[in-house]
C-alpha cells in the first residue's frame, strides 16, 4: 500500500486477496491514484460482470486497514436517480444513519467534511443513475465541495457503466476489459478448489473463450464446476447454446447484469443496441451508420448513439481504430432480447446485407485493377468475418427469392463472375463452395436468361469440388455446364467473358481427365476460347490470358503423347505461357493472377531446365510476398513445385523450407484430408530420402498413401504416380502393397 515515509511515496508489495485474481495491476493502479492529493477522483467504469464492484470492495478493505489512517464510506447508489437520494446514501454511510437530516442533506455533509480530522474516501459503487441524470453536474460540484471543505483530505472512487469526464475535478479513468487468457483461467481455476476436479479439467482455454474472458461469467462457471452441477463437456454446451440460463447462480447472475444496463436506455437506444447485434464481430462506423433505425436519429446522429452505448460500456472501441463490437455476452444477451423486435432486426441485416455486397463489389473491381490487388486482399481481410456472414445472408436472401435483397444487391449480380474469382481468392475453400451451393440452388427455378449465373455456378463449383478429390461429383457439375450450354448457347451472345470462361473450365476438365481420346476435342474447345477473345473482348482482357494459359497448359500435357511432334509441342506451349504471362504484368501488374502464370511458366521448366524454373518460382515467390498472398492458400501450389526445384538443383535446405512451408498453409487452408496435402507429403518423402533420413521419408509416404486412400483417389492417378510407384518398389518390405502400381 502507498504511505508517507520520510517523504517519499512507496507502494507495498502485499498481494490483493484471492477475490482479486486477474485484477492485480487495476487493483493497485488505484490504489495508486486514490492516495495521491492531487487525483481527487477515480472513475472506475467496464461493461457489466467485468468486476467493478468487486474491485472496489477490495480497495475499501485495503484503505480501511488501521495503519493507513484512512476513513473509509461505502455508499451503494443503486437507482440513487436523483441528487437527493444519492446525497441522503453518503449522509447515511457517515452516520449510520443515526442523525436526522435537515432538508439540505448537502449542507449537512459540507460541515460534516469541515470537522473530520482524518483523511476520507468516499466508494460510491453504482452512481450511473444520478451520473445520466440532469442533476450530474450539481452532485460533481457538491463532492468538490465536500474535498475543499475538508481542507483536500477527502477523495472519491466512483464505479459507473458511464464513462465522462470530471470537468469540476481532476479526475482518472481506469477502465476494466476483458481479462487476458492467463488471467481469466486462473480467475476460473480459483473458484475449483477440489484439487481432483482441478486435476481432470483440460478445455478451460475454451470455457474461458465463452465466457468472453468475463469476471462474473468466469467466477459462476468455476463454480459450477465446483459443484459438479456440470461437466467440462456440459458446461461448453450450455454456453454455447443458453448462455444467459447457464451464467445464473444464486445472486450472480450474468443476464441481470446485463438487464440492468440495458434498461437503463431509452427506447431508441435500446433498438440501437439490438441491431448491432446483428455484426458476428467487429464493425465501422459506416456499416453501425447503415444498420441503426433511421428513427434513433430523432435528436442526433446515429454516430452520436453509438458514442453514448461506448460511454455506458455496452459497446467496446478497439484502441481508438475506429472499430467497435459487443462483448460475446451482451451481444447473446441483446439476441435474445431480439427476438421480440424480428422485423427491427430483419430490416438492420437486410441493410447491412447490402451494404457490405456493395463493398465487396468494390473489393472486386480494385482486385482487378492493375497493382491494386494487395489493397483488396487486405480490405477484404479487415471486414472478413462480416463479409463472410452477409455472403450468406445474401444466397439464402436469394434462394428465398427475398425481393429487398435481389434488388438492392443487384449490382453485385451484375459482377458476379469476376467477385466470385475474387471471393476463391479471399474465402476458405468450405465458405467458398457452400456460398456457390446455396447460390446455384437459388438459380435452380429461374427462367432462361438465368442460365448463364447457372453455368458459371457449375463450373466454379466443379472446380472447386475436383480439388476436393470428389471427381465424380466434379464430373457431374461440368457434364452438367455443357448440357446447359447447349441448349442456351444464344445467352451468352452478349456475354462473351462468361463464354469464354465456360469453355476454358470445360477444356480444362476434358484435359484432366487423363483420356487421350479427348485431346482432339479439348483442342479445338480451346482454340474457340482464343477465337472469342480476339472477336469479343477488349485485346488485354484477363480471361484472354486465361485462355492462353490453359492452352499453354494443355500443349504441355500433349509433349510425351504419341503421335505428337514433341519440339512444335514444346514450343507452342512456352510461347502460349509466355504470352499469357507478358499479358498478365501488362494488365494486372502484381497480382494473384500473375503469380499463377509465373508459377505454371515454371512448371513448364521444371522437368528439363530447372535453372529457369527456379527464376520463374523466385520471382513468383517474392511477388507473393510484396502483394501479401505469401500465406493464402493459393500459395501451397507454388511452394510445393519450388521445392522440388530446389531438389532438382541439389538445395535441400532450401527446398526443405518450402515444402515444410507449404504443408503449413495447407494444415491450415484445407481439409483435414486434401489432395495437396498427399502432394505436398509425397515431395518431402522424395526430399527426405534424398538426405538419406529414411525413416522420416517412408513416414511420410505412408501418411500421403493413407490419406489418398480415405480421399478414395487413385495414386496412379497422381502426376507424380511414377515416382511414387519407384519409391515404393525401393523398400517392398515398408510397402508390399506397392504391387498395385505395377
Amino acid at each position: 500500500m502507498e504511505h508517507q515515509e520520510n517523504g517519499q511515496n512507496t507502494i507495498s508489495t502485499r498481494q490483493p486477496k484471492e477475490d482479486m485474481v486477474g485484477r492485480c495491476r487495476e487493483f493497485h493502479e488505484i490504489q495508486q491514484h486514490i492516495q495521491r492529493d492531487n487525483v481527487p477522483v477515480v472513475l472506475l467504469t467496464g461493461g457489466p460482470g467485468f468486476g467493478k464492484t468487486t474491485l472496489a470492495k477490495a480497495v475499501a478493505r485495503e484503505l480501511a486497514r488501521p495503519e493507513n489512517k484512512v476513513t473509509v464510506l461505502f455508499c451503494s447508489l443503486v437507482s440513487k436517480k436523483t441528487f437527493r437520494e444519492a446525497v441522503i446514501e453518503m449522509v447515511n454511510s457517515c452516520t449510520q444513519g443515526t442523525v436526522q437530516l435537515t432538508e439540505k442533506p448537502d449542507q449537512w455533509l459540507k460541515e460534516w467534511s469541515r470537522q473530520i480530522q482524518t483523511r476520507f474516501t468516499f466508494v460510491l459503487d453504482n452512481a450511473d443513475d444520478v451520473l445520466m441524470s440532469d442533476e450530474r453536474d450539481k452532485f460533481l460540484s457538491l463532492l468538490k465541495a465536500v474535498r475543499e471543505s475538508s481542507g483536500r483530505k477527502g477523495t472519491f472512487l466512483i464505479t459507473s457503466r458511464v464513462e465522462f469526464r470530471c470537468t469540476v475535478l481532476p479526475s482518472k479513468v481506469v477502465s476494466l476489459g476483458p481479462l487476458s487468457l492467463d488471467e481469466a483461467i486462473r480467475l476460473l481455476l480459483s473458484r475449483v478448489v477440489d484439487e481432483k476436479i482441478r486435476g481432470n479439467l483440460c478445455q478451460t482455454e475454451k470455457i474461458t473463450r465463452l465466457c468472453g474472458y468475463a469476471p462474473l461469467a468466469l467466477c459462476i462457471s468455476g463454480s459450477l464446476l465446483a459443484e459438479n452441477s456440470f461437466t467440462e463437456d456440459s458446461l461448453i454446451e450450455g454456453l454455447q447454446q443458453k448462455p444467459m440460463i447457464v451464467l445464473e447462480q444464486g445472486s450472480e447472475s450474468v443476464q441481470m447484469a446485463i438487464e440492468t444496463s440495458f434498461h437503463r436506455l431509452k427506447g431508441d437506444q435500446q433498438d440501437a443496441l439490438v441491431v448491432l447485434s446483428i455484426f458476428p464481430d467487429t464493425f465501422d462506423e459506416a456499416a453501425a451508420k447503415v444498420v441503426i433505425p433511421g428513427d434513433c436519429c430523432r435528436e442526433s446522429l446515429p454516430v452520436s448513439v453509438l458514442d453514448f452505448l461506448k460511454t455506458t460500456s455496452l459497446v467496446d472501441e478497439l484502441s481508438q481504430s475506429g472499430r467497435y463490437q459487443l462483448h460475446p455476452l451482451i451481444r447473446s444477451f441483446v439476441k435474445r432480447v431480439g427476438q421480440n423486435r424480428s422485423d427491427l432486426l430483419k430490416e438492420a441485416e437486410q441493410r447491412a446485407c447490402s451494404f457490405f455486397m456493395s463493398r465487396l463489389c468494390e473489393n472486386s473491381k480494385m482486385f482487378w485493377e492493375k497493382d491494386a490487388s494487395k489493397g483488396s486482399l487486405e480490405s477484404f481481410q479487415e471486414e472478413r468475418h462480416n463479409f463472410e456472414h452477409f455472403l450468406k445472408v445474401y444466397a439464402k436472401g436469394m434462394k428465398s427469392r427475398n425481393q429487398n435483397i435481389i434488388n438492392n444487391c443487384k449490382e453485385f449480380l451484375d459482377k458476379f463472375l469476376e467477385t466470385c474469382w475474387y471471393l476463391q481468392m479471399c474465402l476458405s475453400p468450405s465458405s467458398y463452395v457452400q456460398f456457390l451451393v446455396t447460390m446455384l440452388e437459388s438459380f435452380a427455378d429461374c427462367a432462361e436468361s438465368d442460365a448463364v449465373h447457372r453455368i458459371e455456378l457449375m463450373c466454379l463449383l466443379g472446380h472447386e469440388i475436383r480439388k476436393q478429390s470428389q471427381k465424380e461429383k466434379s464430373a457431374e457439375y461440368f457434364e452438367g455446364a455443357n448440357s446447359l450450354y447447349s441448349k442456351n448457347s444464344s445467352a451468352f451472345e452478349k456475354n462473351a467473358m462468361s463464354e469464354v470462361f465456360f469453355i476454358n473450365s470445360y477444356s480444362d476438365f476434358l484435359s484432366k481427365s487423363g483420356n487421350p481420346h479427348l485431346n482432339a476435342q479439348v483442342l479445338k474447345w480451346s482454340q474457340r476460347a482464343l477465337k472469342i477473345c480476339k472477336e469479343r473482348l477488349v485485346e488485354d482482357h484477363p480471361e484472354k490470358a486465361e485462355a492462353l494459359l490453359l492452352a499453354g497448359r494443355f500443349t504441355k500435357r500433349m509433349i510425351n503423347h504419341p503421335r505428337t511432334d514433341e519440339l512444335e509441342m514444346r514450343s507452342r506451349a512456352k510461347q502460349n505461357l509466355l504470352e499469357a504471362l507478358d499479358l498478365y504484368r501488362k494488365r494486372l501488374g502484381k497480382h494473384p493472377m500473375t503469380v499463377r502464370a509465373l508459377k505454371e511458366t515454371g512448371d513448364f521448366f521444371l522437368n528439363f531446365d530447372p535453372e529457369r524454373a527456379f527464376t520463374h518460382y523466385k520471382e513468383a515467390e517474392e511477388m507473393a510476398k510484396q502483394i501479401a498472398m505469401d500465406n493464402s492458400k493459393e500459395i501451397t501450389h507454388l511452394l510445393k513445385n519450388y521445392g522440388s526445384c530446389e531438389m532438382k538443383r541439389g538445395n535441400y535446405a532450401e527446398a526443405k523450407e518450402k515444402l515444410e512451408r507449404a504443408m503449413h498453409v495447407a494444415m491450415r487452408e484445407f481439409d483435414a484430408d486434401h489432395i495437396w496435402k498427399v502432394k505436398i507429403k509425397t515431395a518431402q518423402a522424395f526430399l527426405l530420402e534424398e538426405m538419406q533420413q529414411l525413416k522420416k521419408s517412408k513416414q511420410l509416404m505412408r501418411e500421403a498413401i493413407e490419406m489418398c486412400s480415405r480421399l478414395r483417389f487413385p495414386l496412379l492417378k497422381l502426376p507424380n504416380s511414377v515416382y511414387i510407384s519407384h519409391f515404393l518398389k525401393r523398400y517392398p518390405k515398408d510397402f508390399p502393397e506397392y504391387v498395385v502400381l505395377r
